[in-house]
């Protein structure tokens, strides 16, 4: 887990980097320890238990392909991944994409585009990260978890050698463990209680930041300026989403950074940065700037619910109720976890595996004409992700 929007729109270029298919056959076990042979499964059709795998939508910059996440132009210190239940759900929606195109339900290539908007719901990435004029197709690296906590820096900023579940009270304690910087402990509490009062988690962003409820929302949502004028997004950008002046202030600041001098906010490096301009009064250090550096460097975008739990505001591929019926427990997708930046060059080959999924048609090339030839954005055709991507007659509780 923008926003990760961003990362979405480069993502085309990773499958250069995606290993070849091997000519032996490599097959399903009932238990999957292996990326290859969580790609074995994959490719079969099958359902299988996974254990020490995590999953990631890469970042690419600098030629690079990094497990890492961040909305700057270089990734930040932590990657955003999935764990071995939400792989478990991919192989399982896979099993139900293949069953759906046997059954003539959905052509190959619906079929397809369906299983990428699960995933992506899944991992808690926004609906309009799926939206698009000109999509790309994305990648997704299955690899070993243990696999990128090689270096003792990392372990020791982690306190173990597996994934932790990303929490304001983690990401304080990684600052500190990073750059020695304390974060007060009344803004943690400030931000872990407004989230307790307000589930939804584009509510307790907005509560956080000023922002304007409805603007994030729509931001999250892809929202198109009218039915006629859909190339662009009503809101466009969090800047324009009517966020505090502080908010504004350090999110725009450091962006603009990020983007002129990139290499000066890789990795920890980000969090080097901000350390100092609140050290130096540069930036005011309360709530809403704090949560404007938490979006930046760590990717909590207003989708990040700090509880362990991705959100996206489409249909739950764990039980594919429709989302105006849901309860907010069903809207909660699957655990998510963090992990250290990693070069997947730094990686064995063995280490990691890499699928790719089929992007969503064009809004432009399934838009509606009307009578007089005017397009129009076509809402019925992307309502499955609000309705369901490969639903049945009960769907689960």
């Amino acid at each position: 887990m923008s926003l990760r929007t961003t990362i979405v729109i480069a993502l085309a270029s990773v499958a250069a980097n995606a290993l070849p298919v091997q000519n032996e056959v490599i097959a399903c076990p009932d238990v999957v320890t292996e990326p290859e042979h969580f790609v074995a499964c994959y490719q079969t059709n099958q359902m299988a238990k996974v254990m020490g795998l995590s999953g990631h939508f890469p970042f690419t910059f600098d030629n690079k392909t990094f497990i890492g996440s961040g909305e700057g132009s270089a990734p930040g210190p932590l990657a955003f991944v999935a764990g071995d239940d939400s792989l478990e759900t991919l192989l399982r929606v896979n099993k139900d994409r293949a069953d759906a195109v046997k059954d003539q339900q959905f052509t190959e290539a619906e079929a397809g585009y369906r299983l990428t908007a699960a995933m992506t719901s899944l991992v808690g990435f926004p609906r309009s990260a799926v939206l698009s004029s000109q999509p790309n197709n994305f990648t997704f690296v299955v690899f070993r978890s243990s696999a990128v906590f090689k270096s003792s820096s990392a372990v020791s900023m982690f306190g173990s050698e597996q994934p932790v579940v990303p929490t304001f009270s983690f990401f304080a304690e990684f600052v500190k463990s990073s750059s020695g910087f304390e974060i007060p402990l009344d803004l943690t509490r400030d931000l872990v209680a407004a989230y307790a009062e307000q589930p939804n988690p584009m509510a307790a962003f907005s509560k956080v930041t000023g922002c304007d409820e409805k603007k994030v929302r729509a931001l999250e949502y892809g929202v198109r300026k009218s039915p006629t004028d859909f190339i662009e997004a009503l809101v466009p950008d969090i800047l324009d989403a009517g966020c505090s002046e502080k908010f504004y202030k350090v999110y725009k600041t450091a962006r603009t950074a990020s983007r002129d001098y990139p290499l000066a906010l890789e990795g920890e490096k980000c969090v080097t940065y901000f350390v100092e301009k609140f050290k130096n009064l540069e930036f005011d250090l309360a709530a809403d700037s704090l949560r404007a550096f938490y979006a930046l460097c760590f990717d909590a975008s207003p989708l990040f619910t700090g509880n362990g739990f991705s959100f996206s505001g489409m249909v739950n591929a764990n039980n594919e109720v429709a989302f105006a019926a849901t309860t907010f427990s069903q809207q909660l997708t699957s655990r998510e976890f963090v992990v250290p930046l990693t070069n997947t060059a730094d990686l064995n080959s063995d280490d990691f595996k890499v699928l790719t999924f089929a992007a969503l048609p064009s809004i432009v090339t399934t838009a509606k004409v009307d009578p007089s030839g005017q397009k129009e954005f076509n809402r019925e055709f992307y309502a499955f992700l609000e309705q369901g991507f490969f639903p049945t007659a009960n769907p689960v509780p």
